[in-house]
């Protein structure tokens, strides 16, 4: 999903959010999924710049907020997490204030469970990856 909006130095960015099922932080590896098991969406912004060599380079950037109470533990600050309501609003498809989107998750709807590092190597690429570990968390 994207919608193109005006930046500030007039140049073409892309809103978005990406879907996500779920995703790591740290060095024990954690996976953080909505306990009702709905895809996520994570607000962020791309843009691409042509160089006058006619070279395109693409950015992309997920947006961060304070952590909320269910990820503290884990980090301090924590991905965007659309509600699907606010989708249109996002992806400019409906005006409103998108600033207003960017807040931590509320507290109580995400969960995370330690999975193995595995998933930090693109190759590896199978559904156990994200399996919760048991102690003493040894891979």
């Amino acid at each position: 999903m994207g919608r193109t909006h005006p930046g500030l130095d007039g140049s073409k960015r892309v809103l978005n959010g990406l879907p996500a099922q779920a995703h790591g932080l740290r060095r024990l590896v954690y996976a953080i999924a909505r306990h009702d098991g709905r895809p996520m969406a994570f607000s962020g912004l791309w843009e691409g710049f042509r160089s006058p060599d006619g070279t395109v380079l693409r950015t992309f950037a997920i947006i961060t907020a304070n952590a909320n109470a269910d990820m503290a533990g884990l980090h301090d600050r924590t991905a965007v997490i659309l509600d699907q309501a606010g989708w249109p609003t996002w992806l400019d498809e409906t005006g409103g204030e998108r600033a207003a989107l960017l807040r931590p998750a509320a507290d109580g709807m995400l969960r995370d469970w330690p999975i193995s590092t595995l998933v930090n190597t693109p190759r590896n690429n199978t559904p156990d990856l994200l399996d919760q570990l048991k102690p003493p968390f040894v891979e």
